[in-house]
């Protein structure tokens, strides 16, 4: 999972932890926020987990070219972002 040579192999192992019961390993998976391989499904996940202390990681992502990661992080924003800009 934390070997980037492994490039998009590693999305399902995020996507296996999109759970509040998971919550815990947040940290280690917000730490692939600017993975461009996997950072929309990490964006995902961490709203799946409901954890709201990613917000200054995951904004910028609500520019990406990417229709789908866009729509992932404003979600994101949506529900924990206090300071709306």
């Amino acid at each position: 999972m934390n070997d980037r040579a492994a490039m998009r192999g590693r999305r399902s192992f995020r996507l296996l932890f999109g759970s509040v019961k998971l919550a815990k390993y947040a940290p280690q998976i917000a730490a692939y926020v600017d993975d461009p391989d996997v950072y929309g499904h990490v964006v995902g996940t961490l709203y799946k987990m409901r954890t709201p202390d990613y917000v200054d990681q995951i904004r910028p992502h609500a520019n990406s070219p990417s229709a789908w990661i866009r729509k992932e992080a404003k979600r994101y924003l949506a529900k924990y972002d206090a300071n709306p800009s």
